[in-house]
């Protein structure tokens, strides 16, 4: 009789599952003793067993909770047919890293994993490569990847409607429809139509956004997409800082201030916000927003970083802060500000 091992609980990487069955064999033999002729017949039964595949792709597509584990940091698991759908349940992958070395799968150029279930998929100091197509890919509205600090994903991922919370780094692009949350780096492209969370510093590639981002750090390229930015507490707008949809202040605070006078054009403006912007009292000029549809903001200016220069006659200056269809926006200077403002003597 045949019989299949089952995927267990915990799988080590080098363990082999296998098929099982006994194979009998009959032997004869014919001797004589004294005046007697004998006969006999024997039985042999001999073990068998036959791989039923490739480990990973077992433990990939049971549907139990289950984790594939080693501690070895060299270990280089090497796919040896297609993963298939991901099954429900909790999934955790785990290697090990001394820093240096990182337990690795190869997908040998097999698609990755196919979480169209109520999957949680964690990964915990791996690397995961050479995945054709993206390495992992979420398409149902329970399915969950966790990335843990030590893991990479070597590789694109796709996120159609589920969670990620990605703490370590994801080599390529990211198409995100659902809810991230970044704490770790993206070194390709992101494409959001969903809800991202991330520090912008940690966005290496470009960004287009036609869903939510929620975003902190500095901003020093082009956000494209009619999305809405959300300053997620605060926010710098450095030189070639552009967004082309909905910049939503969220009572945040907004930093300008480089010691260079820079413009930024902004699609639409929301809400209320505190800034901190460049001026140059000499000559009459100080960083601005361009704003290209109507808004309705409040731009509250908190903080002025005067790199004045000496105007060579006296005169009155007039400062445009919001510039383009922004008129609708509204322009208030802190008590703070107002109160503080320096007189300079003609020599």
């Amino acid at each position: 009789p045949h019989t299949a091992d089952t995927v267990q609980g915990t799988t080590d990487w080098d363990h082999i599952y296998y098929d099982r069955w006994t194979d009998t064999t009959t032997g004869k033999s014919l001797t004589v003793s004294g005046n007697d002729l004998i006969y006999d017949v024997i039985n042999h039964e001999s073990q068998e067993k036959l791989s039923l595949g490739d480990t990973l792709a077992q433990v990939n597509r049971a549907n139990i909770d289950r984790t594939f584990s080693t501690t070895d940091e060299t270990k280089t698991y090497t796919l040896g047919e297609a993963l298939g759908t991901t099954a429900a349940g909790t999934f955790t992958i785990s290697g090990a890293s001394d820093g240096t070395n990182t337990s690795t799968i190869n997908l040998a150029t097999q698609s990755g994993f196919d979480l169209t279930n109520a999957t949680t998929l964690t990964l915990n100091d791996v690397k995961l490569t050479n995945a054709t197509g993206a390495v992992v890919t979420l398409s149902n509205e329970d399915a969950v990847l966790n990335v843990s600090a030590g893991t990479v994903v070597d590789g694109s991922l796709t996120n159609t409607q589920g969670t990620v919370a990605n703490a370590g780094s994801i080599t390529g692009a990211v198409v995100n429809a659902g809810t991230f949350t970044n704490t770790g780096s993206i070194v390709g492209d992101v494409s959001n139509s969903g809800t991202l969370t991330s520090s912008i510093d940690n966005l290496g590639g470009a960004i287009a956004n036609t869903g939510t981002f929620n975003a902190t750090g500095s901003l020093a390229k082009a956000i494209s997409g009619n999305g809405t930015t959300v300053v997620d507490g605060a926010l710098t707008l450095n030189s070639g800082a552009e967004i082309d949809g909905t910049l939503d202040l969220n009572s945040g605070t907004i930093t300008v201030s480089s010691n260079t006078i820079t413009a930024h054009d902004i699609g639409t403006i929301s809400g209320a916000g505190s800034f901190a912007l460049d001026i140059n009292s000499g000559a009459g000029t100080i960083d601005s927003l361009n704003i290209a549809n109507a808004s309705t903001g409040t731009v509250n200016i908190t903080s002025l970083n005067d790199i004045w220069t000496k105007p060579t006659d006296e005169g009155s200056y007039t400062y445009n802060v919001i510039t383009g269809s922004g008129s609708g926006v509204t322009l208030t200077l802190a008590d703070s500000i107002a109160t503080s403002a320096e007189w300079y003597q003609a020599e």
